[in-house]
């Protein structure tokens, strides 16, 4: 007699709402348990899709077990197997029976991804049918469902983006198939839906077991809101890197490494099979790093390799480096550490290597987690990722292409606006984003497969015409939207789109579009290795990268209405290495959102907790001699007062910061001093704060030494 599991699962649940309105945790806890364990033993009796009789029985499987829930959604390893179900964009709605909106009809097996709607209040509620069910499984209110209020779908997996689109990224699966209906009348959404392979085990959408699992949803929720907002994409992944850097060594003891300008060197290498999980990379020096520094990877002893990126792509930022990222990888101001969180699985070594095309000298601190590769290796496929730039006058941009069978995971886009100095909007949206709006296209195996019905709005959340400031969420974000430029990413994890035999994503020009200096970006993939003759996917994949110079232009552009800020004589104090910190933590600020004033593109911002909190920088000089020193300081209402010292001898007054609004005054002079050739130690230490500041912060634009004949 087959055991009614529907039935248990709902007298336990009614018993643990009994349970919850008598207050005792013990029974709350031991429900649990027991709703667990039921659970999973029901999913080992669910039968499962007939496994076709020429697949060899492999351990792990080719494609994941999947339930279509929330693990599958943070299983980043999965990125690395093989997966094989065909993608689908559904966009064209259909009246309903009873005057509401058939979003999608899809037969299964498969999961539903996801659903962005451009205009959430249309959508009235959101009604979703699994497996010919005739009353909804899920009926939600999609005003609560997007203002965060439908328990327990709460952001990430339901939410309003930056720019007043609705997300709904909960994946639900279905053995049979699957309808999404609104109760309004809704025009403009798109929904994604994925073919899972035979022999993947399916278990049903099924709203009694969702609320047994309600608590695991939302610890879902707050991993992937801390990953999005904490000081690192785990909370506590920068605190080792952090304290390596303040006491002058890298992880593991080593010194930072010290890289000359036009020498590449190889920062990370490993024989043996294993896989990378995460890299943490800080980097200091004379330039701006985020084009000068390029990045590249070689697998299993490779020539070729297979990634090729600037670091400021690689890891997000573009050609601004602002504060945020996704899940996976993004840049965290604040520690000043690009993090990558891409798994990236080789059989017989690795190798890393960063080639400094600046002008002067950097220091790399480096953290990476390599793990034993508890999967198949032999079955896995290597990471990818390339740089590419564009023709702002083409009408279309590819960000990526490669040859072979792999699945596409996600890009990056940075635009410099064809605007000269001190030119403003035509509008007062000076964020306006009017690009692109021919459309996203991914083109798979020759075929084109369109994303978007405007090449940023779904893709990135940058909607054509909007305006406003940066977002980002675990998967999705625009982290710069401003009359300057624009960055925003993808990264799909449970959307992840294969390739048999090649991809191509490119974006399409409309008409009436902004005008463009720069297009650049980068694609993510991973790709099996080509084994017949001449077909080596580590050469075919990458091309070599633009002359640096072409690769800076952007940036450069984009700097120009800060020229006059450059007149300024001096050492800019937030790219001397640090080397000690102590009560307080370093803060980048931007020139360019603060005000004109500042030379160069930021100035050191020392947040301190008490007095007596100060850093070190070291300061090397080629020559010795006689110096005036002075400092160009940020005043600001959060200032304190502070002193500098060199070499332990404190110089002069103390400075106080304190103004009612954020300046950049002139030089002040701290003293004269005899300094040797050589290595010396620049200290700024809190003394006290004013009496109407709000904070004891420290800001400093440039140490300049102006020598004594």
């Amino acid at each position: 007699m087959p055991i009614p599991w529907s039935a248990l699962l709902l007298t336990l649940s009614s018993t643990y709402d009994r349970c919850v309105a008598d207050g005792s945790p013990a029974c709350r806890s031991g429900l649990r348990i027991l709703a667990a364990l039921t659970f999973f033993f029901c999913l080992l009796l669910t039968p499962a899709l007939p496994t076709r009789a020429q697949d060899p029985p492999v351990a792990p499987p080719d494609a994941p077990r999947s339930m279509g829930w929330f693990p599958e959604l943070l299983d980043l390893d999965a990125l690395t197997f093989a997966m094989n179900g065909e993608v689908r964009v559904h966009r064209a709605p259909v009246p309903g029976e009873n005057g509401g909106t058939v979003l999608v009809r899809d037969n299964g097996p498969g999961v539903l991804v996801r659903i962005w709607f451009a205009d959430p209040e249309s959508v009235g509620d959101l009604q979703i049918f699994v497996d010919g069910e005739k009353e909804p499984s899920l009926a939600l209110s999609g005003k609560s469902l997007f203002a965060g209020g439908a328990f327990p779908f709460l952001a990430p997996f339901a939410m309003t983006q930056g720019d007043g689109a609705g997300v709904f990224s909960f994946p639900i699966a279905y053995r049979l198939s699957v309808r999404v209906e609104a109760t309004g009348k809704v025009e403009n959404f798109r929904a994604l839906t994925r073919k899972v392979e035979s022999g993947t085990r399916l278990l049903g959408f099924d709203r009694t077991a969702l609320d047994f699992f309600a608590g695991e949803v939302l610890d879902a929720s707050g991993q992937l809101n801390q990953r999005k907002l904490g000081e690192g994409p785990g909370g506590e992944d920068l605190d080792d890197l952090t304290l390596a850097r303040t006491e002058g060594r890298g992880p593991g003891g080593q010194k930072p490494y010290e890289i000359g300008a036009g020498e590449e060197k190889t920062i990370y290498r490993w024989q043996g099979a294993a896989v990378i999980r995460k890299i943490l990379l800080r980097v200091r020096g004379r330039d701006e790093p985020l084009r000068t520094v390029t990045m590249s990877m070689y697998w299993d002893g490779r020539t070729d390799p297979c990634v090729q990126c600037p670091i400021g792509d690689f890891f997000l930022t573009g050609i601004s480096q602002v504060d945020g990222g996704g899940l996976i990888s993004g840049y965290r101001e604040g520690s000043d550490v690009y993090y990558s969180r891409w798994p990236m699985p080789f059989r017989a070594g690795a190798e890393i290597k960063l080639r400094n095309e600046g002008s002067g000298p950097i220091w790399v601190d480096l953290a990476v987690e390599t793990g034993v590769n508890d999967r198949a290796l032999e079955r896995e496929y290597y990471f990818h990722a390339s740089y590419h730039l564009g023709d702002p006058t083409a009408d279309e941009f590819v960000v990526g292409s490669a040859q072979g069978k792999g699945h596409y995971v996600g890009s990056n886009l940075s635009v410099v606006w064809d605007r000269d100095e001190g030119e403003k909007p035509a509008s007062d949206e000076t964020a306006k984003t009017s690009l692109f709006t021919g459309g996203a296209v991914i083109v798979l195996d020759g075929k084109d497969l369109p994303v978007s019905g405007s090449g940023l709005d779904s893709l990135y959340g940058a909607s054509v015409g909007s305006a406003g400031s940066g977002f980002s969420t675990p998967f999705q974000g625009v982290l710069l939207r401003s009359e300057k430029g624009l960055v925003g990413f993808r990264q799909r994890v449970a959307d992840r789109i294969p390739f048999q035999r090649s991809f191509r994503m490119k974006f399409l020009r409309g008409p009436d579009e902004l005008a463009v200096r720069q297009l650049s970006g980068c694609a993510f993939w991973y790709q099996e290795e080509l084994t017949g003759e001449g077909m080596d996917v580590h050469a075919i994949a990458h091309h070599d990268l633009p002359p640096v110079a072409e690769r800076r232009a952007g940036w450069d552009i984009a700097r120009r209405s800060r020229s006059a800020r450059s007149r300024r004589q001096g050492i800019e104090m937030h790219l001397l290495p640090v080397v000690n910190v102590r009560g307080g933590a370093i803060l980048r600020e931007s020139a360019v959102t603060n005000g004109p004033g500042f030379s160069g593109d930021d100035y050191l911002l020392f947040s301190a907790q008490k007095e007596g909190s100060f850093l070190e920088m070291d300061l090397t000089l080629k020559k010795a001699g006689k110096f005036r020193i002075h400092v160009w300081p940020a005043n600001g209402p959060e200032m304190g007062i502070w002193n500098l010292s060199v070499d332990g001898e404190v110089l002069g007054d103390p400075y106080d910061g304190y103004s009612e609004e954020l300046q950049s005054p002139d030089s002040h002079l701290f003293g004269v001093r005899e300094l040797t050739a050589g290595p010396h130690r620049v200290r700024l230490t809190v003394v006290s704060g004013n009496e109407a500041s709000q904070g004891l912060f420290v800001g400093a634009d440039l140490l300049s030494l102006e020598l004594v004949k």
